[in-house]
């Protein structure tokens, strides 16, 4: 059974999860975090709060305060977990800044055979009333146990642009892993697909009400994805949200929905926000669950 296990675990990192063309591992581009998952993963363009430091830097650039930031998930009926933490300091005139560590790993009967770390900084600038621009720099740590390939170590560069053009439109796009290298214990090299996400959001009754709709693609392959999402604010309180993902592959068609909800209160000028988000992607992982907690001092 443990054998049987493994080769599932295996077959889920090298065609699930990871890219097609490299281990991409914590790399992945599926999101950490609660509130962007339930929006079907179209966040690069919203850009708003902690979330920014992984999906668009730039948005840094508009934060105030600080934050702390942290999430749990389970990839859908498989034995493999995620984390996520950041802490995120405001732009004070030198732009915002966040320190972020990933984790996705691969448990079977208390083991962790594969167990991959990402440490990065991400730093956002507003250039001017409506340019802002991000930059991300990442480490990335690998420990295989999965008979397959040994521990690697690399590194990966990200690059975003955040446009607010009026109050109500944001428009926004991210490179990740525009230039990388990994390096195998095995002597091995390569580097990491560059991808892109980019599209818009508009925020209406005062960012009561959002809607999200972006596209994503690979290096050599011009369209991959269309997420779309969409959020509501009720009394500032309580958030509501849903998405869909739609993979657009030549052999990748499925419709991932996703939904969620967030819930939002202060204390004595500290926001707390608990964030919860559901994908239903029965053809691959099966259900995934995401927690998210945020504290923001404003």
């Amino acid at each position: 059974m443990q054998t049987f296990k493994k080769s599932l675990v295996i077959l889920v990192l090298s065609a699930g999860l990871l890219s097609a063309a490299s281990t991409r591992g914590a790399f992945v581009i599926t999101g950490f975090d609660a509130r962007s998952a339930a929006l079907g993963g179209a966040f690069v363009s919203l850009a708003q709060g902690p979330q920014s430091a992984y999906w668009n830097p730039a948005g840094l650039g508009l934060f105030k305060g600080r934050a702390l930031t942290g999430t749990y998930g389970r990839m859908g009926d498989f034995p493999v977990f995620y984390g996520y933490l950041s802490l995120i300091q405001g732009n004070e005139g030198l732009g915002g800044g966040a320190l972020t560590w990933e984790y996705l790993g691969a448990k079977i009967n208390g083991d962790t055979p594969w167990n991959e770390h990402t440490l990065a900084y991400a730093w956002g600038y507003p250039v001017n009333g409506w340019l802002n621009l991000g930059l991300r720099v990442k480490g990335l740590f690998v420990d295989n146990d999965l008979e397959t390939r040994s521990g690697a170590k690399g590194w990966g560069v990200d690059a975003s642009v955040l446009l607010t053009p009026v109050s109500f439109l944001r428009i926004g796009i991210t490179g990740w892993d525009l230039a990388s290298h990994l390096s195998w214990d095995t002597g091995e090299k390569e580097s990491l697909t560059p991808t892109y996400q980019g599209g818009a959001s508009l925020l209406l009754l005062k960012g009561a009400y959002v809607l999200v709709a972006e596209v994503k693609g690979e290096q050599g392959d011009a369209l991959t994805d269309l997420k779309v999402g969409n959020e509501v604010w009720l009394f500032r309180t309580l958030a509501l949200r849903v998405g869909l993902q739609r993979k657009m592959g030549e052999e990748d068609t499925r419709n991932i929905f996703t939904a969620g909800a967030g819930f939002r209160v202060e204390r004595d000028g500290v926001a707390y926000l608990l964030n919860y988000a559901f994908s239903n992607d029965n053809e691959v992982l099966g259900p995934i669950h995401r927690v998210s907690m945020n504290l923001e001092w404003r």
